[in-house]
């Protein structure tokens, strides 16, 4: 079934003269496997990785993404691996092929809400902007810095002395960068980590842990919450001593977000927007 399905999926790349692919709504519960290269929304490449791609999420659900031709055509896999490819109406002639290969079309409405997404760049008036609220915050503030969803799409970092100027030299391209003012950042030895967590947290708060820093803002961090259980002693950073803090719910914390532009300072990362705002 995975050849008959990539097979398919290359003749409506012919018959729709697709060149190239555009990666969307990605999702990495696991690394990106290396001859994938650099990972991030808006990401073009060529056919014959986008074909190993898919047959990657068809093997593996540890990453998911759209594989897109502007208007023309989507390609994803979904729940149980079923591929799911929409193409554009004026090309349906290209579905008898299809079902003559021994696959079925459906006609499902296509009723996609345009989303506001977020097109502030973080340039040097961003990062001046947050250094200004970070003045007057009630704890140390973090950055979150996300390249895709899931467990392995993002890294956190832990601004103490207000210079985010390495901050902003260490964020890839492309990304969505977050600045959380209100993280309420607590502070305990390694052997009182455990309990600390287990008497001030809520059941279900999602929780960051993490060692302090030495010389970077960029923390090594584990996570535990929402049925992950408190990491074991083996399982934390080296250090003595932590952080944690609960996850910051991002429709009520103050904050503030843009999106790393790509070396010609477009941005074609698609992130949406949110209503909450520092200001």
């Amino acid at each position: 079934m995975e050849d008959l399905y990539i097979s398919s999926v290359e003749f409506l790349v012919s018959a729709l003269d697709v060149q190239k692919f555009t990666l969307r709504d990605i999702i990495l519960s696991e690394p990106a496997p290396p001859w994938l290269g650099d990972v991030h929304d808006g990401r073009e490449i060529d056919l014959e990785v986008g074909f190993s791609l898919i047959r990657t999420m068809l093997r593996n659900g540890m990453i998911s993404c759209s594989l897109e031709s502007e208007g023309t055509l989507r390609v994803r896999v979904e729940t149980d691996f079923y591929l799911s490819v929409e193409i554009c109406a004026n090309a349906v002639n290209s579905l008898a092929h299809i079902e003559r290969m021994g696959l079925h079309s459906v006609q499902v409405p296509c009723l996609e809400e345009e989303e506001s997404l977020i097109s502030r760049p973080a340039d040097d008036g961003f990062w001046r902007e947050v250094a200004e609220f970070s003045r007057s915050a009630i704890s140390v503030p973090v950055v979150l810095e996300r390249w895709a969803q899931g467990s392995h799409g993002y890294q956190w970092y832990l601004i103490e002395g207000g210079d985010f100027s390495r901050v902003a030299k260490s964020v890839r391209r492309h990304s969505l960068v977050v600045a959380y003012f209100d993280a309420k950042v607590q502070w305990v030895s390694r052997n009182e980590l455990g309990n600390s967590i287990k008497s001030t947290l809520l059941e279900d708060d999602f929780v960051v842990i993490f060692s302090r820093p030495k010389g970077e803002e960029k923390v090594k961090f584990v996570t535990c919450g929402e049925g992950i259980p408190l990491p074991g002693e083996d399982e934390l950073p080296p250090g003595e001593d932590f952080g944690y803090f609960v996850w910051p719910d991002e429709d009520e914390s103050p904050t503030l977000r843009a999106v790393v532009p790509g070396e010609d300072g477009r941005i074609v990362a698609r992130w949406p927007e949110i209503d909450a705002s520092a200001s």
